[in-house]
């Protein structure tokens, strides 16, 4: 039933590659939407964070660190390579309209995708040797356990500091062009 499942992983895994990398690419540039990618975190502004966004010109820059402002919208952002040693590419998004003071961390689709995919790839290898009766002949694959207890006994300590890392990131932006560290006017 599943023979050809082989023969269809390797386009589909050089399909999601061009779209991790071109997604990337676009993800932490000046330009383009202010509103992009997935919420995966919220942190609650102070009142005195949101009336210095508010006083904020249309951009401020410090070298590939910005803070661009829209409207009543604001990226804050660095711009990044796409081959960067850290997989979680954040910008944090504020939006002024929004009755609540909060600061949502974003991050690009595919590299949630990366995170959910091989956890949701299990059960289709588990539920594949059940339907082909290898449970019944050959026993409990217990190699398929292996590489899931990798993903979530180790990687999750890493995944947790670099989600950490992110945030304390783009917070020092914010810090930084606060204190007007070496921020200017933005050519916009």
């Amino acid at each position: 039933m599943f023979e050809n499942f082989s023969f269809l992983l390797a386009p589909m895994i050089l399909a999601f590659a061009i779209w991790s990398i071109y997604e990337r690419r676009l993800f932490t540039r000046f330009e383009g939407k202010l509103k992009r990618g997935i919420m995966i975190w919220i942190q609650p502004m102070t009142w005195e964070v949101r009336q210095f966004l508010e006083t904020l010109p249309a951009a401020v820059r410090n070298g590939k660190r910005f803070i661009r402002k829209e409207g009543r919208e604001i990226l804050i952002s660095e711009e990044r390579p796409w081959w960067g040693r850290n997989s979680w590419y954040y910008i944090a998004y504020v939006d002024l309209n929004a009755p609540d003071n909060r600061l949502e961390f974003r991050m690009p689709a595919s590299s949630l995708a990366g995170l959910i995919l091989p956890l949701l790839i299990f059960p289709l290898f588990f539920f594949a040797f059940f339907l082909d009766g290898d449970l019944e002949t050959d026993g409990f694959p217990f190699f398929f356990l292996l590489p899931i207890l990798f993903i979530l006994v180790i990687s999750m300590g890493s995944l947790m500091f670099s989600h950490y890392q992110e945030r304390k990131r783009l917070l020092s932006i914010l810090d930084e062009a606060g204190l007007k560290k070496g921020f200017d006017l933005a050519d916009s």
